[in-house]
């Protein structure tokens, strides 16, 4: 189990803090009122994206899997933990393949970056 004491937590769209939150894994297992001095300052939620093109010079609408799991390791680093890659308006054997390989890319992805939870097309 993982516990951290926050200044700031948000628990039912209601600030509350100081406070200890507990968490195995991915889910928050307890949330107590708190005397330690605060290791962070504001614990919320992650951020979902739903509609992302890219990151610098990468193209989430391209599909390639190296600008997708570029663009989620940036996002992630921003607080973003879910989001959709945006296929701009192309011809619609471009979108049919970036499509495909989106999916692709979700059924590989591990690790700490941000999760793709779907796509959004455009045009």
């Amino acid at each position: 189990m993982n516990r951290v004491v926050v200044n700031q937590v948000l628990v039912a769209g209601v600030l509350r803090g100081p406070a200890e939150v507990s968490w195995s894994g991915s889910r928050i297992d307890s949330v107590t009122a708190s005397s330690k001095p605060a290791d962070v300052e504001i614990l919320a939620p992650g951020f979902v994206d739903l509609q992302v093109n890219g990151v610098d010079d990468f193209d989430c609408g391209s599909g390639d899997h190296a600008s997708l799991s570029r663009c989620s390791e940036q996002l992630v680093a921003q607080g973003v933990t879910a989001w959709c890659p945006a296929v701009t308006t192309r011809p619609l054997v471009h979108i049919e393949s970036a499509l495909w390989s989106i999916d692709e890319f979700v059924q590989l992805q591990h690790g700490a970056s941000a999760r793709v939870i779907g796509s959004h097309l455009e045009g």
